[in-house]
C-alpha cells in the first residue's frame, strides 16, 4: 500500500570497477523516479511488481557510458581487467591474459587490445584478429562459453585454494587450510590438502559442500576469490593456481539458468 521509487546510478561501476586496481574519475549520475503508486502496490499481481522492479533497475553500465559518450580517467586503467575477462576472444585460452597500463594481452596467441577512457576496447596497432568492443560484450562471450561447459553431464571444475575462514573478531579473514575447489552439477566441494600443514587451523574443515541448488551464484572478488557459507560459518577460498572464481561464479549462474532461476 505504499508508493514505491526506484534510484539507479550510473557511473558508480567505472569510477571504481571492482576488478580494477585503481579509481577513476569522470562523474556519478543518480537518477530517481517514481516505480508505482501507493493505489498500483495494492492492485499489481506479485509477477506485476518484480517486472516493475527489473524494468526500473535494468542497467548496463558500459552501454550508458558508450551512448552518453562518458570519459573516466585513471592509472594502471586496464590491469585487473584480467581477472574477469580471463579468456582470449582469439584463441580462447583460458587464465593466459595479462595487463599493463591500459592494455589488455593473450600470452599464448599475440592478441593485444587497449581499454580507453570511453569505454571502448581497441586492437593495439599491428593486432588484426578479433577484438569485442566492450567489456560487457566479451563477458558476455565467456558467460556463454561458460554456459555450454555447464550444459555437459560430465561438467567439473577444479582448482587450488587456500581456505579462509572469519577471524575471531569478526572483522576479517584468517588462514584455515590448503586445497582444493570442486564444482560439478551437483555441489561446490572443498576438499582439504592430505599433506601435512603446519599452518593448519585447529578448526579448519576437512571437507565442505554446499549443494548448488542453493547457489544460484556466489559473492567473489574477481578472480581472486569466492565465498562459501556452510557449517554455521562463512568461508573465502582464495584461488591459488589460476584465477579462476570468475569461471566459479558465472557457472552456478548458468546451472542456475538451466534450473529455470
Amino acid at each position: 500500500g505504499y508508493p514505491v521509487a526506484s534510484c539507479v546510478i550510473s557511473g558508480a561501476g567505472l569510477t571504481r570497477p571492482k576488478w580494477a586496481h585503481s579509481s577513476r574519475t569522470g562523474g556519478v549520475l543518480c537518477e530517481m523516479d517514481m516505480m508505482m503508486t501507493a493505489e498500483e502496490s495494492k492492485t499489481l499481481s506479485a509477477q506485476e511488481v518484480m517486472a516493475r522492479i527489473e524494468g526500473a533497475l535494468a542497467h548496463n553500465e558500459h552501454v550508458w557510458q558508450a551512448e552518453n559518450g562518458r570519459k573516466y580517467r585513471g592509472k594502471k586503467y586496464a590491469e585487473g581487467l584480467e581477472n574477469v575477462l580471463y579468456r582470449c576472444p582469439e584463441c580462447g585460452r583460458e587464465f593466459d591474459m595479462t595487463t599493463s597500463g591500459n592494455a589488455i594481452m593473450c600470452k599464448k596467441c599475440g592478441f593485444s587490445a587497449v581499454y580507453t577512457q570511453t569505454g571502448k576496447i581497441l586492437p593495439t596497432d599491428g593486432y588484426d584478429g578479433r577484438c569485442p568492443e566492450r567489456i560487457d560484450v566479451w563477458y558476455d562471450e565467456i558467460r556463454e562459453s561458460v554456459a555450454a561447459e555447464v550444459s555437459a553431464d560430465d561438467f567439473r571444475l577444479e582448482q587450488k585454494v587456500r581456505l579462509m575462514t572469519v577471524n575471531r573478531k569478526g572483522n576479517g579473514y584468517r588462514y584455515a587450510a590448503s586445497g582444493t575447489l570442486a564444482l560439478n552439477r551437483e555441489a561446490l566441494t572443498f576438499t582439504a590438502s592430505e599433506d601435512e600443514d603446519p599452518e593448519r587451523a585447529a578448526d579448519a574443515p576437512e571437507s565442505l559442500s554446499v549443494l548448488v541448488k542453493n547457489l544460484p551464484t556466489a559473492a567473489t572478488l574477481p578472480g581472486v576469490s569466492l565465498d562459501i557459507s556452510g557449517d554455521g560459518a562463512t568461508y573465502r577460498a582464495v584461488f591459488t593456481s589460476e584465477h579462476a572464481s570468475t569461471k566459479f561464479a558465472l557457472a552456478l549462474e548458468a546451472m542456475a539458468a538451466l534450473r529455470g532461476e
